[in-house]
């Protein structure tokens, strides 16, 4: 499905037994990071991305969530707590490199045009996760986790989403969470209607 190599087949399952040993949050845990993986080798095609790169960030980027990380401080904290796990491992210093640049860039909103492609590959995955219905369900579970009020997870879905759509970095992003998002608009009518103001 993913088209990996057995190289890379080998960092994934390193990668997603390390983040299996640590789980906890069920928002950010296995099932989203290797939804974010699959949109990451999606959106690397054709643009010379480290694939092995983008597998490592893509499974190992909320790492710091299961231990309560949150905020856009989140991937730094991620990155210090995989650093050494990630240098075990088979990945060139180039590779290590841009591995953790994009797990410590994948949580900030404002980010600027020189970082590398990884990153705002990573980025863009990892936004994309959060839409059409799977990312509703997800933000849910977010939300409960947190203890979210019913008004706040309502200003999550009708006003955080299209805001989190305008800051993907690649167009191919852009298209893709707008096809996601549309089967959102009725829930989200839905949810305007009924929500108490």
């Amino acid at each position: 499905m993913l088209g990996l190599t057995d190289e890379e087949k080998e960092l994934m399952n390193k990668c997603s037994e390390y983040l299996l040993g640590i789980q906890a949050s069920p928002a950010h845990g296995l099932d989203h990071a290797e939804k974010v993986l699959g949109y990451a080798l999606e959106l690397a095609k054709g643009t010379g991305a480290s694939r092995k790169a983008l597998i490592a960030s893509s499974l190992l980027h909320d790492v710091s969530r299961q231990f309560g990380g949150k905020g856009e401080g989140h991937g730094k904290e991620s990155i210090k707590m995989v650093g050494h796990f990630l240098g075990k491992i088979s990945l060139t210093e180039e590779e290590l490199a841009l591995t953790l640049e994009a797990i410590s860039n994948h949580s900030l909103k404002e980010q600027g045009l020189t970082i590398p492609i990884e990153s705002k590959i990573l980025y863009d995955a990892d936004k994309l996760a959060g839409f059409g219905m799977l990312g509703f369900m997800r933000i849910c579970i977010y939300a409960g986790e947190q203890g979210y009020s019913f008004d706040e997870i309502c200003d999550m879905l009708i006003k955080k989403l299209p805001r989190k759509q305008s800051q993907l970095h690649l167009e191919q992003s852009k298209v893709l969470a707008k096809e996601l998002n549309q089967k959102l608009e009725l829930i989200q009518e839905l949810m305007r209607e009924e929500r108490i103001l």
